[in-house]
């Protein structure tokens, strides 16, 4: 089937609304208990292929389906959405969760996405009470790579898929996305050749894992305490309850105390600990200060920063490498300078402690993401018992090798989280990525001490070598290219009121004028940005852009109509239908004047909670009639709107070559460039309403049944309107189709 519906959400100071079509298909199961929903989007940003985000999960989800359709029947339902609108605001989702009747049989949720276009797919969210979903997983594919770090981690950002929308609806389910070279998320070159092949099959072996064992569970209750899970090498994924993580926090501190008991029983100075503690702090500090100056000295070298939503740089792994090899300079060094008067046991115990009340803080506010800290100190902490114990014995070959064994765990669970961590958070973490890797560094100081001999101070010299290289790599690979490029801004605004058109940049693109951006500028504008306009009612973005005469559009005026007027007391009530006749992707709307002016109270149908905060509002992709908005203003006051058409084809306007670029050269995704903006002010004359109006037909505000827009015969009856200042006339049109309609898709011999 394809569902079609309008959805909205509100923010702050504006609404937005989208015409959506979702793809939706069922295959049913043998003696279903529910139904398992496999879904990705199948939208993409403007400017991007779309390929990572999200073709990737669609591609999944499709090859999945060939797999189980091969196979055994499965015993549930199986429910396909490929949601529309994702990106504008969960808006496919939303919809299917309001009006879809198939929601109801859902039991698991399988969400796909991408944020990137390499890496391993991680399952990276679940739901509350996810036990039984997150082991079901583990069953049927035990290789499954998760941590639940991301649960938490998702607590604190701005994040949200369409396995968010399902999550408020109260479903369970597991999220998988991949998360690597970040640097082409959402940006044009979000292609095809970007994606790693092993990548796609690690998504494709998690939704075949979960599918074929949730396909044939009992799903009559799929709710189960909450679990943590973390993978392993060799071992796979690794589950237990949460509620075992507080009681291993406070196994974890006995053993503590009974560890510095007994180091202090074979002669640990209590005071030494302590100034191995104060050194481990400054270490810290330092760490997290390379981090701070990291960005501080590498940012201007860069002109893609702040340009690339995923990233802050190109190639940043060189970054973190160099960052990591900082971290161990500093390391070595403090072990090098106190270490001939503390010994490795007092440095290792003083070391530990920041570790250690981190990991306790952790197990009270993020229990999920505390096990890998936990089992990391712990070995730790059986390093420096085992050093006690063995006294002198411990050196030699059989101190190092012992260091190395109680090591291994540290490093495999540390670099997984420095990895997520940099890749969730960017380069833009680098001073907390510097004051964690220190954390791990410090964690392994036995095995340190054992590496540094016989020569204290081969480490850090290597160290430093090692970080010099590394950004000499990264620094190399900063070279503008095609598969580095930079960005630039180019839009076009017509105002068909002045019928004037201008170019629109910003000064990131002017910056210098050698720069590749502004050189393919001037190649394509030929006057002088010198103006700076405020181009805020026309939906433009950033608000404040340099713009220079542009040529004027010869394009189809807006359409627009009064489909209602009417007068209940003191208040005035005006619908009002839009088209736009160029095809605009988005349609944005300002009301003018101010709280005693126009309110926009309404949008397809849809009431809005705050009318008297929203200044704006816009609506997404192509509606089957009209765009409808619902107006309030005091009786006998004008209607006055601004109403821009966002055209994400302009060259269908400016002609095919004016926004081609160089291979090196690619469009901002930060501002709203490569389109065109036909801005156009619409008004209702006011007027004293007609006798016996307000009971002939007013719609008043406070009945939610407002009628919606969708297909139907509206369009005979539409008047034009080009200049600012044309209005419409004759009779209000009361006719506003109904808003969510379902069409089934049939087979083509069918058609």
């Amino acid at each position: 089937e394809v569902q079609t519906a309008t959805a909205v959400f509100e923010a702050r100071d504006f609404a937005r609304a989208a015409t959506v079509r979702n793809i939706v298909a069922r295959i049913p199961g043998t003696t279903s208990t529910g139904a398992v929903l496999l879904t990705a989007h199948y939208d993409g940003v403007p400017l991007s292929p779309a390929t990572g985000d999200d073709a990737s999960g669609v591609a999944t989800i499709l090859e999945t389906l060939r797999a189980v359709i091969a196979g055994e029947p499965l015993r549930n339902d199986v429910i396909v959405l490929f949601s529309d609108g994702e990106e504008v605001g969960l808006l496919g989702a939303e919809a299917f969760v309001r009006d879809h009747p198939w929601l109801e049989d859902i039991e698991v949720v399988l969400g796909f996405e991408m944020r990137g276009s390499s890496g391993p797919s991680i399952l990276f969210e679940t739901a509350d009470q996810n036990g039984a979903v997150v082991r079901a997983l583990r069953r049927g594919f035990p290789d499954a790579f998760g941590t639940s770090l991301g649960d938490e981690f998702l607590a604190y950002l701005p994040h949200a898929t369409d396995f968010t929308v399902f999550q408020r609806a109260g479903k369970q389910g597991l999220n998988f996305a991949a998360i690597d070279n970040a640097a082409v998320y959402h940006t044009p070159r979000d292609l095809p050749s970007e994606l790693a092949s092993n990548t796609l099959q690690a998504h494709g072996m998690h939704a075949l894992g979960a599918l074929r064992t949730l396909g044939n569970a009992d799903l009559s209750d799929v709710r189960a305490p909450d679990v943590v899970y973390f993978s392993l090498p060799a071992v796979g994924l690794v589950t237990y309850p949460v509620r075992w993580v507080l009681p291993t926090t406070g196994l974890l501190l006995l053993v503590a105390a009974g560890t510095t008991f007994l180091a202090l029983r074979r002669g640990v100075r209590p005071s030494a600990v302590i100034v191995a503690l104060g050194v481990s702090v400054v270490v810290l500090s330092l760490a997290y200060g390379a981090g701070v100056l990291l960005l501080d000295q590498t940012s201007g070298a860069h002109p893609e920063a702040g340009q690339l939503p995923g990233a802050l740089y190109y190639g940043e792994g060189w970054y973190v490498l160099a960052l990591a090899a900082v971290v161990l300079f500093l390391v070595g060094t403090a072990l090098g300078l106190v270490g001939r008067r503390i010994s490795v046991a007092e440095l290792t115990l003083g070391g530990l402690g920041m570790p250690l009340a981190g990991t306790v803080v952790a197990s009270f506010l993020v229990p999920l993401a505390a096990p890998p800290l936990q089992w990391a100190v712990l070995a730790t902490l059986l390093s420096i018992a085992a050093a006690a114990v063995l006294g002198s014995r411990a050196r030699g070959w059989p101190g190092w090798l012992l260091g190395l064994i109680l090591a291994a765990p540290v490093f495999i669970l540390f670099t997984p989280l420095v990895e997520l961590l940099w890749l969730a958070g960017t380069l833009r973490m680098a001073g907390l990525l510097g004051a964690f890797m220190a954390c791990g560094f410090l964690l392994v100081i036995p095995f340190a001490h054992h590496v540094r001999i016989p020569n204290g101070w081969w480490m850090p010299l290597m160290a430093l070598i090692g970080a010099t290289a590394s950004l000499g790599m990264a620094r190399l690979g900063n070279e503008v290219s095609p598969v580095t490029p930079t960005s630039s801004t180019l839009a076009y605004q017509y105002d068909r009121g002045t019928q004037t058109g201008v170019w629109i940049t910003d000064s990131t693109t002017l910056a210098s004028p050698d720069t590749l951006a502004a050189a393919w500028l001037a190649s394509r504008v030929a006057g002088s940005f010198t103006e700076v306009r405020d181009l805020s009612s026309t939906g433009y973005r950033p608000a404040t852009a340099v713009v220079t005469a542009g040529p004027p559009a010869s394009a189809p005026p807006l359409t627009w109509r009064v489909l209602q007027d009417t007068t209940d007391g003191a208040v005035r009530r005006v619908r009002v239908g839009l088209r736009s006749d160029v095809g605009a992707e988005r349609i944005y709307v300002e009301r003018t004047g101010g709280a005693a002016g126009t309110r926009m109270v309404g949008i397809n149908g849809h009431r809005l909670t705050d009318p008297y905060a929203i200044r704006w509002v816009d609506h997404w992709g192509e509606p089957d009639s009209l765009v409808v908005l619902d107006l309030e203003m005091p009786a006998g006051s004008p209607a006055e709107l601004v109403v821009s058409e966002h055209l994400l084809r302009p060259g269908e306007l400016l002609g095919p070559g004016t926004f081609q670029r160089p291979p090196a050269l690619q469009a901002s995704v930060i501002t709203s460039g490569d389109r065109a903006i036909l801005t156009t002010r619409i008004g209702v004359p006011g007027a004293d309403a007609p006798p016996g109006r307000e009971e002939a037909g007013a719609v008043r505000t406070e009945d939610p049944s407002l009628p919606t827009p969708g297909p139907g015969p509206l369009e005979d009856s539409l008047t034009r309107g080009g200049s600012a200042d044309s209005l419409t006339g004759g009779p209000p049109d009361d006719s506003v189709p109904t808003d969510s309609t379902t069409t089934r898709l049939r087979p083509a011999n069918e058609r």
